[in-house]
């Protein structure tokens, strides 16, 4: 199991750091007058092992007061089945919107590896994992507090049970048995209050069957009347049919004379309009307009040619400008730069390189110097030699004020050949940047007198283009002369086809329309023979009367139907509605009849869950009662004595077996009795939750200081005669007296906190022990 080897605080309650160090195989005790802070070293271990923080505490107030800002830390060596492990926990703090804000962190080694990615929860996990307790378990196994022995000795079966079950891990399950009943009696008392019961729902079934039977009744009487009214509307609309044909082929007649009159006046209108158009046709001129068209493209695209050929030639000329211009520019940028550049460039850069080396020098003899005037000081007046011929010195004060003197001379030197070796490097950089600007110039130089060539080689193309042009267009035009010439007869000549062509499309639009007049005219006069057909046609007043008189008698039966109709519906509507407040009061009673059964099935549920724990924790404290005896019963016996067995059960009532059989409580032994009987008991308990195998290192809290002088002898006696691994807050003489390692420490002040003063065994005086040790009252 776990043996601890080294524990380490840093800063945590009222220790500033100490280092303890139990021996894996031995007694160590830990001594200190009262508020040293001897039981911060055994709560840090469950906090660095589980996060565990003792009672009423926060995480935070794990800290040292005075300590904010610095590292907070607890870290505990122990060893698990021959492989040693280190776990780490502390607090950061960080400041957040003005508010101090404690951070836990935590790290893990293995065999001295530190582990990656561990957070203070992985650490516990990794702790439950490596020692296959939990935190609760571990405090059960390993550590005994105060007043923990007089208890298990003296104290009742129900205190004794609540410490049993404590330290087994049982008060969980012993919680939930009790809240379990209470959980099992409540719900079944809120069953039995439920509302609901099967003779309810009965009823209510019955009634729904009756109002269902009613309502089929009345669903078939009110099919009958909607099949007598859907007959008598369709008896209305035949006659309303009847009599809408009627009344339409009259109003028809009517309107077909009157269309009949305006179409008379649009065919006299369109033949009209067909005459005039006749007439303005006559003096157009004929054909299709095609070679007007193809003259006045040809005119354009030439015209547009030439213009474009002329405008490239001014565009040509004006680069050719630009370009000089700029030849111009890069000759004088250039002229105005000296032409010695790179000679007086390699003057300042060997004038930069003899400064620094010169800088270099001072700088060695300097640290020369400083370095002989240290070792002369540091010699003596008596010791002191020369540092460069290593002569005895006579006058040593003389020396050092020459040296010191030279010294300041050469910081002086140094000083002023640095600012030279500055101003060489400025003047270096500015011959260096004069250098690419004369390189830049010459460049933009040679790009200029390039330009230059390649635009006077475009303006003589643009000019040989624009000759091109005007020489078609005058071939077009087929006249003779200057550009300007050719120009001006190529633009009246663009006018004259543009006016031609506008002549054809004119004389093509008139054509269309009277095309379109003459087909309107031959579509008006065949409507105008249709109108005088319809015309004729006319319905007479004896038949409008006779379909009026059939109308009103089938409107007259369609409504006596359709009232019987609504009737029969409204009827039939009333007990359809009976039938769905009958049915939601049948589905009432069912759902609270369903919801009482279930939540009786959970009362029972609850009830059987109740019985099974209680059964579970029954075996449990059974099993355990039993291990706990029988590990007990093997201390006693490995201890010796008149007490050959330990026994308890569930009754809670601890007694030990003497060598006849006869069994004794514990509460009747004397008081040394009593407390070996008690650790025997107690440390049964930690074999039971290790699982009998040797035990780790056990942590006390003051185990003897409730008892007098006999019985701390006998505590002292059976710690030393069963040999574990045990870490004891010791407030008495004798437990100092048996253990193996003794840690002093030193009552704290606010400044410094708790001091370990030492950890050897032997160390202490009696009359330090004598100190550090409560004086009795």
């Amino acid at each position: 199991m776990i043996l601890l080897t080294r524990i380490e605080v840093t800063n945590i309650r009222s220790i500033t750091h100490g280092v303890i160090e139990p021996l894996p195989d031995g007694i160590t005790a830990l001594v200190g007058v009262i508020g040293t802070g001897k039981s911060t070293f055994l709560e840090a271990v469950r906090w660095a092992l589980y996060g565990e923080v003792p009672g009423g505490l926060r995480q935070a107030e794990m800290r040292r007061r005075g300590a904010d800002g610095r590292r907070c830390e607890a870290a505990v060596d122990f060893i698990v089945s021959g492989t040693a492990f280190r776990a780490v926990r502390g607090l950061r703090q960080k400041t957040a919107k003005g508010r101090v804000i404690e951070t836990a962190y935590a790290e893990l080694f293995i065999d001295g590896a530190r582990q990656p990615q561990i957070t203070p929860t992985k650490l516990t996990e990794k702790v439950v994992g490596i020692s296959g307790l939990t935190g609760r378990a571990f405090s059960g196994a390993f550590f005994i507090p105060q007043n923990r022995l007089p208890t298990l000795a003296q104290g009742t079966p129900g205190e004794i049970q609540q410490v049993f079950e404590e330290q087994t891990g049982l008060t969980p399950l012993t919680r939930r048995v009790e809240a379990a009943h209470r959980d099992a009696g409540q719900a079944a008392a809120t069953a039995e209050a439920l509302p609901g019961s099967a003779e309810e729902v009965k009823t209510a079934q019955e009634a729904l069957e009756i109002a269902r039977a009613e309502e089929r009744g009345a669903q078939q009487r009110f099919a009958t009347a909607k099949a007598g009214a859907d007959a008598s509307r369709r008896a209305l609309t035949a006659a309303q049919a009847v009599h809408g044909l009627l009344t339409d082929r009259r109003s028809a007649a009517e309107q077909a004379r009157l269309d009949a009159a305006r179409a008379e006046t649009r065919v006299a209108g369109l033949a009209e309009t067909i005459r005039e158009l006749v007439e303005q046709a006559r003096d157009l001129p004929a054909g299709d307009g095609r070679d007007a068209r193809r003259r006045l493209a040809e005119l354009r695209t030439a015209r547009q040619a030439a213009d474009h050929a002329g405008h490239t030639m001014e565009s040509a000329s004006a680069s050719v400008s630009e370009a000089r211009r700029r030849l111009r520019d890069a000759r004088g940028q250039l002229e105005r730069l000296p032409v010695d550049l790179e000679e007086r460039l390699d003057a300042a850069r060997r004038a930069q390189t003899d400064a620094e080396h010169r800088v270099g020098r001072l700088r060695g003899e300097y640290t020369r110097l400083n370095q002989a005037v240290q070792a002369l000081r540091s010699a003596g007046a008596r010791a002191a030699r020369c540092p460069t011929c290593g002569q005895e010195v006579a006058h040593l004060a003389e020396l050092l004020t020459g040296l010191a003197e030279q010294a300041a001379q050469c910081e002086t030197d140094g000083h002023q050949a640095a600012r030279s070796a500055h101003a060489a490097a400025a003047q270096n950089a500015e011959l260096a940047a004069a250098l690419r600007r004369q390189e830049a110039a010459r460049t933009a130089l040679r790009q200029a007198r390039d330009e230059v060539r390649d635009a006077v080689r475009a303006r003589r193309t643009a000019a040989g283009r624009a000759r091109v042009t005007l020489d078609e267009l005058a071939t077009l035009l087929q006249v003779a002369g200057e550009g300007a010439r050719v120009m001006a007869a190529a633009e009246a000549a663009e006018d004259a086809a543009a006016r031609e062509v506008s002549a054809v499309r004119y004389a093509e639009q008139l054509r269309t329309r009277l095309v379109r007049a003459r087909g309107d005219h031959a579509a008006a006069q065949a409507a105008l023979a249709e109108l005088h057909t319809r015309a004729a046609d006319v319905t007479t007043v004896e038949e409008l009367d006779n379909a009026a008189a059939a109308l009103a008698a089938a409107r007259a039966d369609w409504e006596a139907d359709s009232a019987r109709c609504a009737e029969a519906a409204t009827r039939a509507e009333v007990l359809a509605e009976r039938c769905r407040v009958l049915e939601a009061a049948r589905d009432g009673e069912q759902r609270l009849l369903e919801a009482k059964l279930d939540a009786l099935g959970r009362a029972e549920i609850l009830r059987h869950a109740a019985r099974m724990l209680a059964g579970l924790r029954r075996d449990l404290l059974a099993e355990y009662t039993a291990t706990v005896s029988e590990a007990a019963t093997d201390l006693l016996r490995q201890i010796g004595g008149e007490h050959t067995a330990f026994h308890i059960d569930e009754r809670f009532a601890p007694e030990v077996v003497l060598a006849d059989g006869t069994r004794r409580p514990l509460r009747m032994l004397s008081g040394g009795e009593q407390a070996r009987s008690a650790l025997c008991f107690c440390l049964g308990i930690s074999a039971q939750i290790t699982g009998g195998s040797r035990t780790g290192t056990i942590s006390a809290d003051e185990i003897t200081a409730a008892y007098d002088d006999e019985t701390r002898q006998a505590i002292v006696d059976l710690l030393r005669d069963l040999g574990w691994p045990l870490l004891i807050i010791a407030h008495s003489p004798e437990i100092v007296e048996i253990a193996n390692r003794v840690v002093r420490l030193g009552k704290p002040d606010e400044a410094t906190g708790t001091r370990v003063l030492s950890g050897a065994p032997d160390e202490p005086t009696p009359g330090e022990l004598a100190d550090l040790l409560p004086r009795p009252e």
